[in-house]
């Protein structure tokens, strides 16, 4: 299985996917194919088949919660970074 990160959603009917290890890759990907109240930012596991079609696919809330405090750590240290300057 993949992991993909939700960059954005479009028109409420597609996903776009950026691939976690490397985000130059891409998948545009029907949101009926994803599982339901899937949002920007989430984190996904991801099964396709030979012809690319999703098989198997999962929310993986704790990475996402772990990418969340991962961000918001190293924005407070920039932020107080600039207080010292």
């Amino acid at each position: 299985m993949e992991k993909y990160t939700v960059d954005r959603i479009e028109d409420g009917q597609m996903a776009v996917l950026l691939k976690r290890d490397d985000e130059k890759i891409s998948k545009d990907v029907s949101l009926d194919d994803l599982p339901k109240g899937i949002s920007e930012g989430d984190i996904l596991s991801i099964r396709f088949d030979e012809q690319g079609n999703i098989v198997q696919a999962k929310i993986l809330k704790v990475e996402k919660e772990a990418a969340l405090k991962k961000a918001n750590d190293l924005l407070e240290k920039l932020k107080n970074k600039n207080k010292k300057s």
